[in-house]
């Protein structure tokens, strides 16, 4: 495939030379598409894990810290420990950092109430409120979902939800 550039002279006309640029489809050609292999898709796994572990552990020792009595040590190094969850979705081996987060999200809820469920004995439920994400940010035993309206009606002091 020949390279086409021109470049114009002292009396202003074109000259071409077929040889000096890129062609127009040679880029396209240059960068494969991305293709799952076994080993990406265990690797895309693990750091799915250890991205988890990080962000709720990281978070798990911050909250332990400050909100249950623990020493500030364990606040520190849940501090230090959500840094390097930061960095760790970067190794990850597709480039698109929407969807890549999105699929963290619903990773991380998972884990999430997995780690509840096994550090903190907070069996997982969805409450009166069939939506359980809402369930979790909103409802609690002082301000509960109202059960006629499903998720769409939260009571929160101050604050209606349509």
């Amino acid at each position: 495939m020949s390279q086409i550039a021109s470049m114009q002279t002292e009396t202003g006309a074109t000259v071409v030379d077929a040889e000096a640029a890129p062609a127009a489809d040679s880029a396209d050609q240059s960068s494969p598409r991305f293709q799952w292999t076994p080993r990406k898709f265990c690797q895309s796994i693990s750091l799915f894990i250890l991205s988890a572990a990080s962000e709720v552990g990281g978070g798990w020792l911050v909250w332990q810290s400050i909100r249950s009595g623990k020493p500030w040590w364990w606040g520190l190094l849940g501090s230090v420990t959500l840094i390097v969850y930061g960095f760790i979705p970067t190794l990850q081996p597709v480039d698109q950092f929407g969807r890549t987060f999105a699929a963290y999200g619903g990773f991380f809820i998972v884990y999430s109430y997995g780690w509840g469920w096994l550090l903190d004995h907070e069996r997982p439920d969805t409450g009166r409120c069939p939506c359980p994400i809402s369930n979790r940010l909103w409802a609690s035993t002082e301000y509960p979902c109202e059960a006629a309206a499903g998720c769409l009606q939260v009571t929160l002091p101050g604050l209606a939800l349509p």
